[in-house]
C-alpha cells in the first residue's frame, strides 16, 4: 500500500515552508523504515511492525527487503518502483497495478490506474480495478515517528470480478436433541459477477523518501467497507 540524515526512532517535524512542487526521492541502498500495519477484514483484527530497507536500486526498479520487526527468518525481497508504484507481470509484460506518486507531485495533479487480471487468487477467475488519483494538497499529520508536513494523495475507483464458484457450508444438529451430534450440510454457489469500490490515501513527505502513512479500503456493492488496511510510519533512517 513510503533529505537529511535521520537515525531510527528520530522524530522530526517538516518545516511548513514547502516548494510548488516535490520531485522524485533519491533512494540508495540502506534507506529504511519501519511501520505499524493494521488490517481489519470482516470481524477481523491483526496489528504488526515490519522493517524495510533498500537493498540496491536500478535505474527503473529498487529491490527492498521486508521481514516482520524481530524476525530471524531472512528478509522477503520485494520489487517496487522508483516512483513506489508495483506491477504484476501480466502476459509476460509487467502491468501497473499500483501507482501512488507521479513525479513530480503538485496540488491538484491527477492520473488514472487500470488493470485487469486472470485468476488473481482463489476467489475469482477475473478481475479489474480503476482508481482516480489526486494530489489534495499539504496537511500536517502525526504518526507514531513524529510529525510532519505531509502531501497528501487520495485514490477512489472501482473494482470487479467473476467469482470462481465456492461452496458455504454450516453444520446442524442431528438425532436426539444435546447428544452433541452435528452434519454438515454444503452449497454449492455457481460463479457470479460481483463489484464493489474502493479508496485510498498517502501521505507523502519528501525527507522520508516516502509515505509515512497510508490507508487502503474496500467496499462492496452495497457499500459496506470489507477491509482496510493503515499503515503507519514508526521509525526512519534515510541519507540526505
Amino acid at each position: 500500500m513510503y533529505r537529511l540524515p535521520l537515525v531510527l526512532g528520530l522524530l522530526f517535524v517538516v518545516p511548513a515552508i514547502h516548494a510548488e512542487s516535490v520531485d522524485a526521492p533519491h533512494l540508495v541502498a540502506g534507506d529504511a523504515w519501519t511501520y505499524r500495519v493494521t488490517t481489519e477484514k470482516g470481524q477481523q483484527f491483526e496489528r504488526h511492525d515490519v522493517d524495510s530497507k533498500v537493498e540496491r536500486v536500478s535505474d527503473t526498479a529498487m529491490y527492498i527487503d521486508m521481514s516482520p520487526t524481530g524476525a530471524t527468518t531472512p528478509p522477503t525481497e520485494e520489487l517496487v518502483g522508483t516512483d513506489w508504484s508495483h506491477s504484476h507481470e501480466t502476459g509476460g509484460k509487467p502491468v501497473v497495478i499500483e501507482k501512488p506518486f507521479t513525479f513530480p507531485l503538485k496540488e491538484g495533479k491527477s492520473w488514472d490506474v487500470t488493470y485487469s487480471a486472470n485468476n488473481p487468487n482463489p476467489m475469482y477467475s477475473t478481475e479489474t480495478w480503476t482508481a482516480h488519483y489526486v494530489v489534495v494538497g499539504w496537511e500536517d499529520i502525526e504518526v507514531p515517528a513524529g510529525k510532519f508536513h505531509a502531501l497528501k494523495v487520495e485514490a477512489e475507483g472501482t473494482w470487479s470480478g467473476m467469482t470462481t464458484g465456492m461452496s458455504s457450508s454450516s453444520n446442524r444438529s442431528v438425532g436426539t436433541a444435546g447428544n452433541g451430534a452435528t452434519s454438515t450440510l454444503s452449497v454449492a454457489q455457481p460463479p457470479h459477477q460481483a463489484s464493489g469500490r474502493i479508496y485510498r490515501a498517502y501521505w507523502y513527505v519528501p525527507s522520508a523518501k516516502r509515505a509515512v502513512k497510508s490507508v487502503i479500503e474496500e467496499y462492496s456493492s452495497k457499500g459496506v467497507r470489507s477491509y482496510r488496511q493503515t499503515t503507519e510510519m514508526e521509525t526512519v533512517k534515510v541519507s540526505a
